[in-house]
């Protein structure tokens, strides 16, 4: 059996358009980093004695994460004006740059300036407003935890567009595992073979899961391999709503990026094992390889375009297909479940819709292709 799952694993992999497409995968990736998670996109201007002082890259980065130590615990009215009347540049300062005092909100600071600036605290000129993080944020505004965010939002960003791009590349890569047998006509071969109704195609769905799981497992080590390198663990405790991009500024409960990270976790991987048992059914029940292609790749799509249901229960369930799943802030929108006196978050809906996926296409994509008829 190990014989024949490397030998699928090979096809798999032997082919000029799939290597092409791991190419596009890590330009895509390149790109990604070096402007999301990379020392060179990352800017702060400070205001220091009425000079204009520029720090980029890494030199940015420990500004920020000594800033947002300086300020880090739960979030406080009184913290939110004391951060935008710390940093904001002096009448002298934007003389001498020809910055218009009017707009100065627009102008790039630090991470938390600018994170509080875009949630409203500010008024143009740069100057607190006199909101209150109630009328911000809620209920929950009290227990928020301000930290450093940039890197994890960073990060969550990044894999967002690399997974998207890469279920494009399981699609490809996936479609013809069974249909590509009837399009060349060697299902003949291999089901009057001794094996051919049993192990071969086990062999086929065993190969697809270790390609498409080792594959997500990879892109998410070099993308923290990366980000440790370049960000450290600074802001684990942080919660997700303070983020300067805003991704997950619709969540309606506290959690922090170490959590949000490990269940972000959870749905990348688990969009990619349903999205392998989509494809597999698909190709074993395709009468070629271009139409299981077809198919494959406008149902994985599709999702996406569906427009928003009155059902709460219809929409959880459209934001659980795996082009949603993989963009992951959609599902930590949704409240938490109550379950009795416990709460759970809806991301952990993804393990049982996860095993009722793969399960049942496993079982009858073998069965669809063993029963294949041979003309």
């Amino acid at each position: 059996m190990k014989e024949l799952i490397g030998f699928e694993i090979k096809k798999l992999l032997n082919k000029m358009l799939i290597w092409a497409c791991f190419a596009g995968l890590g330009l895509m990736t390149v790109t990604m980093t070096a402007n999301w998670l990379a020392p060179p996109a990352f800017s702060v201007q400070e205001d220091r004695n009425g000079q204009k002082v520029i720090l980029e890259g890494h030199d940015a980065i420990l500004r920020n994460q000594e800033i947002a130590a300086q300020y880090e615990g739960l979030l406080t009215t009184d913290k939110v004006k004391q951060i935008l009347d710390a940093f904001s540049f002096s009448p002298a300062m934007m003389e001498a740059q020809q910055i218009e005092p009017e707009r100065q909100r627009h102008y790039l600071h630090n991470l938390l300036f600018d994170t509080l600036a875009r949630n409203g605290f500010a008024n143009l000129d740069g100057s607190y407003n006199g909101t209150e993080i109630d009328d911000v944020f809620g209920p929950i505004a009290s227990d928020l935890v301000m930290g450093y965010s940039s890197g994890w939002e960073g990060l969550s960003y990044t894999l967002i567009y690399d997974f998207l791009v890469w279920g494009c590349v399981l699609v490809i890569l996936l479609s013809p595992v069974f249909s590509d047998e009837y399009t060349r006509g060697t299902d003949a071969l291999i089901l009057t073979g001794i094996q051919g109704r049993k192990k071969c195609p086990a062999a086929k769905i065993i190969a697809s899961y270790l390609v498409s799981l080792t594959g997500s497992l990879i892109l998410l080590g070099i993308h923290f391999l990366l980000f440790f390198l370049w960000h450290g663990t600074k802001g684990l405790e942080s919660s997700v709503q303070l983020g300067e991009l805003g991704l997950f500024f619709n969540t309606p409960y506290v959690i922090s990026w170490k959590e949000a990270f490990g269940l972000s976790c959870l749905l990348w991987l688990g969009a990619t094992a349903v999205l392998t048992s989509l494809v597999l059914l698909i190709s074993a029940w395709a009468k070629s390889s271009f139409s299981a292609l077809v198919i494959s790749f406008t149902l994985f799509c599709l999702p996406m375009f569906l427009p928003p249901s009155g059902s709460q229960a219809v929409n959880l369930i459209c934001k659980l297909m795996p082009i949603n799943q993989m963009q992951v802030f959609y599902l930590f929108a949704f409240d938490r479940l109550n379950l009795g006196q416990w709460q759970m978050n809806v991301a952990w809906i993804s393990i049982p819709m996860t095993l009722a996926a793969v399960v049942p296409t496993a079982i009858l994509s073998k069965r669809s292709f063993a029963r294949h008829q041979v003309r």
